[in-house]
């Protein structure tokens, strides 16, 4: 099997990755716009070729050079781990006919809004949301959510242009610093426990599942807050009435809202 790895080195925990891969004898072709002396070791070691472009965010031209290599190579698989270049990876897909997520699929991960709506529709509890462009459309989305409030990019990662507001006033200052970001989802505040969840999904059947989780420090309330709820996979929990447990007035809808079949999700 031989599979093109998108950014093979970068960043650094990738070339543990491209090693996994390389370690359960797969051919591994690395595509990447980080300068071939600068590849981390473990990456190297595993690739049997590693072609070099300008910038992977230059999609149509890095879609060109695939397609070109792909009638001298045969490639069975296209994989990215790296969330700029998700959508890339689901082209390059497309493109050569390949199994794996598909752009559509795919654009949930790296839009906030459209992820959360997919989650509404299967019956699940997100925070209350709304996008914004402008800087009058945070302002409206504001007034629906109420404060605290959050503010960060659709498509951003890790915790990059994020922000909370407590305040009108905070929230003036915050618009100057947002004002390069395209497009912003403004998000109700959630005081709740933080848990992550991994699952590896093979013909669309769950195989193994892990959670782990940890309390978070209640965050100080501004006064006038509204909306906010403890939050539960299967339904909201009012401030002040756990004790009896989950209350479970909206669970999930059947089915499997995103379409995918085999995945590693987390």
């Amino acid at each position: 099997m031989t599979v093109l790895m998108i950014s093979p080195g970068y960043p650094a925990e990738m070339a543990f990755f491209t090693r996994g891969l390389g370690q359960a004898g797969v051919r591994v072709i690395g595509l990447g716009d980080q300068s071939p002396d600068a590849l981390p070791a473990e990456a190297k070691t595993a690739l049997d070729h590693y072609v070099h472009t300008g910038s992977l965010a230059a999609e149509d031209h890095v879609v060109g050079l695939v397609r070109e290599m792909a009638r001298r190579i045969g490639i069975d698989q296209v994989e990215c781990l790296w969330e700029p270049y998700m959508v890339l990876a689901a082209r390059l897909r497309e493109e050569l006919g390949l199994p794996g997520l598909t752009v559509e699929q795919t654009v949930p991960f790296r839009d906030k809004e459209r992820m959360k709506q997919l989650l509404d529709a299967a019956g699940l509890r997100t925070p209350w949301h709304v996008a914004a462009r402008t800087v009058a459309e945070v302002w409206a989305a504001a007034e629906r959510v109420g404060y605290p409030l959050i503010v960060k990019p659709i498509d951003g990662a890790g915790s990059a242009d994020t922000y909370r507001a407590d305040s009108v006033a905070e929230l003036d200052a915050i618009l100057p610093a947002i004002r390069h970001v395209p497009q912003v989802s403004v998000e109700e505040f959630v005081d709740a426990e933080e848990f992550t969840y991994d699952t590896i999904c093979a013909g669309a059947r769950p195989g193994r599942a892990r959670a782990a989780g940890r309390p978070r420090a209640r965050p100080r309330r501004a006064a006038g807050a509204r909306l906010h709820r403890r939050v539960h996979p299967h339904g909201v929990v009012p401030q002040g009435r756990r004790r009896g447990g989950v209350r479970r007035d909206r669970r999930p809808a059947a089915g499997r809202p995103h379409g995918r079949r085999d995945e590693l999700r987390h």
